[in-house]
């Protein structure tokens, strides 16, 4: 088989989209987007005694706020899923001229070093005992979800001490 021949057939396989994925940019208020899903999932977990440590000065971008919505929801139910029932969640936040960094960080069980590599991976569960809290999408979709949104997340985590999930997004 020619090598052009190969190449087209490889391009062939791959979806290809003759539209934008991300269609809606609107300003976003990011701070108060933030802060409703801590009361949206305080009433989903209600019964927890988890508390909420938030320092998110007033930050914007134009981006979809469906697809920045689903982010720090997944974020903010990994954060109080795996951790104890009277820990502190501290969210903080920050703006500049390139973007808005946003950090989720827990007091939980932490991710073991071997594993961390693997967490953004559909169906990767490094929990055995919460696999029935989900499916292990999450962290993949915040991913994917960044990709088209041009940003990144940088996870930190030490086992037993809790876990720290850093979003960036370019304006």
């Amino acid at each position: 088989m020619s090598r052009d021949r190969k190449r087209s057939r490889m391009s062939s396989s791959m979806p290809q989209y003759t539209f934008p994925l991300v269609r809606r940019h609107e300003r976003v208020a990011v701070d108060e987007q933030v802060r409703k899903c801590v009361i949206l999932l305080s009433e989903k977990r209600e019964g927890l005694a988890q508390e909420f440590e938030l320092d998110l000065p007033s930050m914007s971008i134009n981006s979809d706020p469906d697809l920045l919505q689903q982010i720090w929801l997944n974020l903010i139910d990994n954060a109080m899923k795996y951790s104890g029932s009277e820990s502190i969640i501290h969210i903080s936040g920050q703006s500049d001229l390139q973007g808005i960094t946003v950090t989720v960080q827990d007091e939980g069980i932490g991710i073991p070093a071997e594993k961390q590599g693997q967490i953004f991976d559909a169906f990767y569960q490094c929990e055995e005992s919460h696999k029935k809290d989900g499916n292990g999408l999450g962290l993949s979709i915040v991913k994917r979800i960044l990709e088209l949104l041009n940003g990144s997340i940088e996870c930190h985590s030490i086992e037993g001490s809790g876990t720290r999930m850093t979003v960036n997004i370019q304006k």
